[in-house]
């Protein structure tokens, strides 16, 4: 209907404004393309009405939401520059954070989250602001700062929410449980452990629903992992795996398990797990650590089985070459602790070999000439040590391997 108008009366004073009405009807309509066209052209044509200064968000907002963030970013900045006091600079601020965050610029989109907070303090978009820049914090591992940040973020939440119950203050959204999660990682972070699971326990009294008891009940069997309590985080997870059956639950225990040297228990937590599981990438890395927890146990004949059926299964998996390689290195591993020298050998060679682009490489490599100073070939082992002290991969393994091949903690 707006196209006709425009048809109709091609000289009318209300063109711009028929033109806007056109572009955000495109975009309601999906027609994205179609509406970048119509606010390009009312941007050009009319450059100086009052509805420029919108047109020219909504086009970046066109870019953003294609995935065309250096256009959208340039857009903004245009905008910026042109409308210094304009109206729709918050929401500008928040996604240009969000594009730098994109583009792993991250003193960049600190900049903007201080900014929409700093200038426009009172905004919606700065309230979101907040929730961004307590994951900046943590995530930079400055968590001192967080730790700060989020006990003043809870103490203003608990304030807004209370005004508006009181009809004096603006109703606003509560990120309380956004904030009470930060309070608590940032007290953990800090090895404030006592602290950091009151705020877990005080998270799961106020928020019950599945995710959240995985979340409190995970941090919780963290938390005692590093206290130096194994069972009582096993008594943690193994709780919240009788009572929220999941793949992801049942693989927390079975890490925890391996962790451990529980290799035993491991294999039956990553089994329900992979009983529980419909993510093929989970289910090859599930298998992988079944094998893997064979193999630490000495079972190789059990763990060749299973390894003859992954090769079957997930040969054209990415992951698969790392596995194979994890496979002989820890089989390597397994003829070592056996005293059998020359299968260890094979195997190391193998992973160096057939799998030198992996991961494992290095660490295989490491073991060869670990193996010939165990069986006294000194000038092989010196050969092979000698090189790897020049290659970054490896350097810190050596770090820990003395002439007599024994482990320095």
């Amino acid at each position: 209907k707006y196209a006709a108008l425009l048809k109709r009366y091609p000289d009318s004073d209300k063109r711009d404004e028929i033109l806007f009405r056109m572009g955000i009807e495109a975009v309601k309509e999906d027609s994205l393309d179609r509406g970048m066209q119509i606010f390009s052209r009312l941007i050009k044509t009319y450059s100086d009405t009052l509805l420029t200064e919108n047109a020219l968000y909504q086009l970046g907002m066109i870019h953003f939401n294609k995935g065309n963030f250096t256009a959208a970013d340039s857009l903004f900045g245009i905008y910026s520059e042109k409308f210094p006091q304009g109206r729709f600079l918050p929401e500008i601020y928040f996604y240009r954070s969000r594009i730098a965050l994109l583009q792993k610029d991250y003193d960049r989109e600190f900049s903007f989250l201080t900014k929409l907070e700093h200038r426009f303090y009172f905004s919606p978009w700065a309230d979101s602001a907040r929730v961004y820049l307590g994951e900046f914090y943590l995530r930079k591992k400055a968590y001192s700062k967080a730790l700060q940040f989020y006990r003043a973020a809870l103490v203003e939440d608990s304030l807004n929410v209370w005004a508006a119950s009181l009809g004096i203050g603006q109703k606003k959204n509560s990120y309380r449980k956004i904030f009470l999660a930060g309070l608590a990682k940032a007290y953990e972070s800090l090895k404030q452990y006592k602290k950091a699971k009151f705020y877990y326990y005080k998270y799961g009294r106020e928020y019950r629903d599945v995710k959240d008891r995985v979340f409190v009940f995970s941090a919780l069997a963290r938390i005692a992992e590093k206290e130096k309590r194994p069972s009582r985080a096993v008594e943690y997870l193994s709780q919240l795996v009788k009572t929220l059956p999941s793949d992801s639950t049942a693989e927390k225990l079975g890490c925890l398990y391996f962790r451990l040297g529980k290799y035993s228990d491991a294999i039956e937590a990553f089994k329900q797990a992979l009983i529980l599981s419909r993510s093929e990438a989970k289910k090859i890395s599930l298998n992988a650590r079944i094998i893997v927890s064979l193999l630490r146990q000495g079972k190789i004949p059990q763990a060749d089985v299973r390894i003859q059926i992954f090769s079957r299964s997930f040969k054209k998996s990415p992951q698969f070459k790392e596995a194979m390689a994890e496979f002989a290195l820890e089989k390597g591993l397994a003829y070592q602790k056996d005293k059998d020298f020359e299968k260890a050998l094979k195997f190391f060679r193998m992973v160096v070999d057939k799998y030198k682009k992996t991961n494992y490489a290095p660490q295989a490599e490491l073991e060869v000439g670990r193996t010939y100073l165990i069986t006294n070939k000194v000038d092989k082992a010196l050969d092979i040590l000698t090189c790897l002290l020049y290659t970054s991969d490896a350097a810190d393994e050596l770090d820990g391997v003395d002439l007599g091949g024994r482990r320095i903690i």
